[in-house]
């Protein structure tokens, strides 16, 4: 049996980050295409996703967000903060709105996570929300609002 079928996603993952430093193409081009076919859990997508936005690996890190995007579910705050680590602007859309929408107050422990500026904007969105939906069981925020309300934070992104 050959090593390249008995690794993990994990393992190839730490293949693909010592053949980037070591500039071994080869190896490298085996590693991605190895990951490319691995099924693996959440935990392993974010290593993916770790690993390759560290070391420039457009291509894998775009697909290790499709399959955390597809197959993975996050609690909105974690949402946001791996958004911000990673840059997806998407997720921080995603998670800011679900936090407006969300029908229970943030905790302590996102409010730290958040911090004060976002907490307050998010309110305040959800303030207005509230108010145009008064008849409404639970609040719906239009995307745009989320986009205008936080717009430097999602420019910084795309950029």
């Amino acid at each position: 049996m050959l090593v390249e079928e008995t690794l993990t996603l994990g393992q190839w993952t730490s293949v693909l980050k010592l053949v980037t430093m070591w500039q071994m193409d080869r190896l490298h081009g085996i590693a991605i295409r190895k990951i490319k076919e691995i099924e693996a859990e959440k935990a392993e997508w974010l290593d993916v996703l770790d690993v390759s936005a560290l070391h420039g690996l457009s291509d894998v890190q775009q697909l290790a967000i499709q399959r955390l995007s597809s197959n993975s579910t996050f609690k909105e705050v974690e949402k946001i903060l791996i958004a911000r680590k990673y840059k997806v602007a998407s997720w921080l859309e995603e998670g800011y709105q679900e936090l407006v929408e969300r029908v229970e107050c943030f905790s302590d422990e996102e409010d730290s996570n958040l911090g004060f500026k976002t907490v307050s904007k998010l309110y305040r969105l959800r303030d207005r929300c509230l108010r145009s939906n008064l008849r409404c069981s639970a609040p719906k925020v239009d995307i745009d609002a989320i986009r205008r309300g936080f717009m430097e934070e999602l420019t910084a992104m795309r950029t």
